[in-house]
Order: C-alpha cells, then structure tokens, then sequence
C-alpha cells in the first residue's frame, strides 16, 4: 500500500505543481492520496444512486470516483485557486458542479435544487473544520440519507462517543440521533 500512497503523492505534487499551487495550511487543506481508500468512500457515497455532496474536493482525487458512480456531484471548494484547477481536471463533465465558497456559509437549499432533492455527502474533512461541517450537515433539516466522511481519529471518535465521555458532545448526540455511524 505504501507504493500506491507514494504514487498518489507523486500525482498530488505534479497537481500543485501544474496549477502553481501550494497547500493553504489555514485552511488545513490535505489531499487523499490513496486511489483505493477515494474508490472505497465513492462507492460508499454512492450506494442508493443518490447525487452527492462533496465539500472540499481541492484537486479531485475523490471527485473523479465520484463521477464514476453519481448520478451528479456538486463540489464546494473554499479555494480560489483550487475550484478553478478542479474545474480544469475535469472540464467536459457535465455531471459536475464546482461551486468556489465556504461550506459553511453555503446555501444548502440551493444545493439540493441543483441536485435534484436527497443528497449523499462525501468528504475528507480538515481536521478544524471537521465539528463545525458535520454539525451544519447535521442540523440542515435537508434529508442527506448518507454520510461518508473522512477525518482524523481524533474528531471521528467524537461520533461514537457515549455519554459523560470526554468526547462526548453536540456531534455525538446528533450523529448517533439521525444516523447509526460506522468506522
């Protein structure tokens, strides 16, 4: 597995360096290297036929895969830069909307218009973004029947915490509410 995540970032460097970009480390923008692991939460988003939701696709390594199994995919990307060079990766796919703002001050009645109702969710979330995210997908009161996110150990325990935990918070009650999270 090593070789296919050194290839991934092989191909995320070449990316950057196509576009003349570099990672805004404010924004905590990270990029999936692994084909399989983007393969496996694609197809995991996907399951149903639903259109999906991806917040934060920077350089596409999840859109692509996304493309191959929804219906639709509407990608919102925070970064200038990095909206412009996901639209340019894939600029005949007319399954595709890249909108350029902040997730979080998106209009997500809008989003569901443009994907035509219920919307799966697909992510690899930044790790100080990841609470304030889930919690507004979480309290949107749109029907997003699917949720597969990626984010690190620390904030994913927060989805499974049981009560009086440490972890145990808002996301905890809501993910375990509307949801039955898995690892």
């Amino acid at each position: 597995m090593g070789e296919k995540v050194t290839a991934g970032a092989v191909r995320i460097k070449a990316q950057l360096e196509r576009f003349g970009l570099n990672p805004n480390r404010a924004l905590g923008q990270n990029f999936l290297a692994s084909a399989e692991k983007a393969e496996a939460i694609a197809e995991a988003a996907c399951l149903g036929g639903l259109p999906v939701l991806e917040v934060g696709p920077g350089l596409g390594a999840l859109t692509g895969p996304l493309l191959c199994h929804a219906p639709r995919v509407c990608a919102v990307e925070i970064d200038k830069a990095m909206a412009s060079a996901l639209a340019a990766l894939f600029p005949q796919e007319e399954k595709l909307l890249v909108l350029q703002e902040d997730f979080l001050k998106a209009d997500l009645d809008l989003i569901y218009g443009e994907l035509g109702g219920p919307f799966a969710v697909a992510a690899n979330l930044p790790y100080y973004v990841t609470t304030p995210i889930c919690l507004r997908l979480l309290s949107c009161g749109l029907p997003i029947p699917r949720m597969v996110l990626m984010a690190q150990r620390e904030a994913a325990d927060r989805f499974f915490a049981k009560p009086a935990s440490k972890q145990y918070g808002p996301l905890s009650v809501l993910a375990q509410y509307y949801y039955a999270p898995q690892a």
